[in-house]
């Protein structure tokens, strides 16, 4: 499993990758330790990448996330979108927008492109980048 995050305080944008096999307490632990970086603030746009994620979840986590989501004071209120490509990462997705309700504006994309015109970001890959993305206002 790998996971890597980008935050651009100056475009106000984070950028979110996951690799391989997670279960639902991994991915809840990744996204604590998103909160709890320094640059991160929740009015922050962002892109989340479940493209080479593998999820390890049963129907039952779904309620772990739900509680997760609604009781996190640090949780994004700004607009997010994820690219995905398998039906339970689109799932997993579909699930978080319901549990959101209207605290964030969340969307699920099939590709890059839709996701960045989405939040209002052109896409270019840097080495630099830990996520493998470097996000920028248009």
């Amino acid at each position: 499993m790998k996971f890597a995050y980008d935050i651009f305080p100056e475009e106000r944008s984070i950028s979110v990758r996951y690799e391989g096999k997670f279960t639902l307490a991994e991915l809840l632990v990744c996204s604590g330790k998103l909160m709890d970086d320094a640059k991160y603030a929740p009015e922050y746009d962002g892109i989340v990448d479940l493209t080479h994620l593998g999820l390890g979840v049963e129907i039952s986590d779904f309620r772990t996330l739900i509680n997760f989501v609604q009781g996190h004071a640090r949780i994004s209120k700004g607009r997010w979108a994820a690219i995905a490509e398998t039906p339970l990462s689109t799932a997993f997705g579909l699930v978080y927008k319901r549990a959101m309700g209207s605290r964030q504006t969340f969307e699920v994309f099939s590709t890059s492109e839709a996701a960045c015109d989405f939040i209002g970001v052109r896409r270019e890959r840097s080495e630099k980048a830990q996520s493998g993305a470097v996000l920028r206002r248009w």
